[in-house]
């Protein structure tokens, strides 16, 4: 896709409300750096959906959350129980009083772990998919690297359907209303993730702190030259 300098300039001027001879004035007067300009798009939704190594980072908070829901379960079922023994008890007997009140302090603790739950939850989806929404940009940057691709663009899906607030968050990210299907890279960026790229550039990137540590500690007033 070509980008011409007076193309961009005169949109730009135009959605500013200048008039065409002003829009060309800018044309002329901006550097040329764009007028071939190699451009690429990528849908995101396509890398969460099609990427094994993204669904696998959701497949994790799954079963966090089974785990949690399953001590959760364990918590109610124990709370049942002092129930059905609370039916065989004299009301005012004095088993019957203990047993009300580790009763109502195991609702309160059921009550408090589920909001601890929703929470520790919503966090770590942020997290997650703060964490595919990093490496797909790394991943990019490399492509786009190899390519010579100088400007990619985000492009999201928004499925018929789905819910009226999955549809806004995906149109609040919606950059390209329209692209040629050639110019996707999102597949590919989808290939590079599942072949083990996040992993090997996070172990190189942890090597290289660590080599910098090393060779700060080994420099005159370094830790590794104090007595």
């Amino acid at each position: 896709m070509t980008l011409s300098t007076t193309t961009v300039c005169s949109f730009l001027a135009l959605g500013l409300g200048l008039g065409l001879p002003l829009a060309r004035e800018a044309a002329v007067s901006t550097d040329v750096a764009t007028e071939n300009a190699k451009i690429a798009i990528v849908d995101t939704s396509v890398i969460r959906k099609a990427s094994k190594w993204a669904k696998g980072v959701m497949q994790q908070l799954d079963q966090q959350a089974q785990a949690d829901r399953r001590a959760f379960e364990a918590l109610v079922a124990e709370r049942d129980g002092l129930k059905r023994k609370l039916e065989f008890l004299e009301p005012d007997s004095r088993d019957a009083q203990f047993l009300k009140i580790e009763y109502n302090v195991l609702t309160q603790r059921l009550q408090s772990q589920n909001e601890l739950f929703s929470i520790l939850r919503e966090r770590a989806i942020a997290e997650a998919l703060v964490e595919i929404r990093e490496w797909t940009q790394k991943a990019v940057a490399e492509i786009a690297q190899k390519r010579g691709i100088d400007l990619c663009l985000q492009q999201n899906e928004v499925p018929e359907q789905g819910t009226l607030q999955e549809k806004i968050t995906l149109l609040r990210g919606q950059i390209v209303l329209y692209a040629k299907p050639t110019l996707d890279i999102s597949e590919d960026v989808v290939k590079l993730l599942d072949s083990g790229f996040a992993k090997a550039k996070g172990n190189a990137i942890g090597n290289g702190k660590a080599n910098a540590a090393d060779a700060a500690s080994k420099k005159p007033g370094g830790d590794g030259n104090k007595d």
